[in-house]
């Protein structure tokens, strides 16, 4: 399984608020992958 890094810098919050979301999406994505490596597996 890959390793996903969100790097950012943010001085006013805008960017931290789209890096928490990427962030939360890759560990969706990830689930969404466990469970069908388990269905198939």
């Amino acid at each position: 399984m890959s390793k996903v890094l969100v790097l950012y810098y943010s001085a006013q919050g805008h960017i931290e608020t789209t890096a928490h979301a990427v962030a939360e999406r890759a560990r969706e994505r990830r689930k969404i992958a466990e469970t069908a490596n388990t269905l198939h597996g």
